[in-house]
């Protein structure tokens, strides 16, 4: 399942916090009543119960929590944000390079790796490519949403709302 909201943040609200709210909404709704969240050594979060994975991501005007049986990772960012090409040299081997569709969409799947992994940005920097896994790529609301996970899946998409929130805001 991903619950997404696009859109402002009411004023002052923090960007993690609100992306937080989203995965509590999201494991209400799947039936998870513990609700803990405590990250692994190299800061990947995690459900305290370990009854399923998850993964979040921000970025400003979008915001979005996954949650499956298995390891997943998501990334989102802007349609229209512009990516440097030296971006890509810094995190691509040079065969992936040679073969880059839409940057907005390469981006969001290198970094939804880098999620699935575990390593985050140090991963990215080694520019390695996992095997074996799949992407979905979502476009929504003017942004791209990009999935990776093991064995791609149909998942619950809901784009859910701030009265939805409220509780966990």
């Amino acid at each position: 399942m991903i619950y997404y909201f696009s859109g402002d943040l009411p004023k002052g609200t923090d960007e993690h916090a609100f992306t937080r709210a989203i995965l509590k909404a999201l494991l209400k709704d799947a039936g998870i009543m513990d609700l803990r969240i405590i990250k692994d050594k190299r800061q990947k979060p995690y459900l305290a119960s370990r009854e399923a994975c998850i993964s979040l991501t921000h970025t400003a005007g979008f915001y979005a929590a996954a949650l499956s049986k298995r390891n997943i990772g998501i990334d989102a960012e802007s349609e229209s944000r512009n990516i440097p090409d030296s971006v890509f040299k810094r995190i691509c081997a040079v065969d992936e390079l040679k073969s880059l569709e839409n940057p907005v969409e390469a981006y969001t799947k290198k970094e939804a790796e880098a999620k699935y992994s575990g390593e985050g940005l140090a991963w990215l920097l080694k520019k390695k490519h996992l095997k074996g896994v799949e992407f979905t790529v979502l476009h929504l609301d003017g942004y791209v949403l990009s999935v990776c996970e093991k064995r791609r899946q149909l998942h619950k998409l809901k784009r859910i709302t701030l009265t939805e929130l409220d509780e966990f805001i």
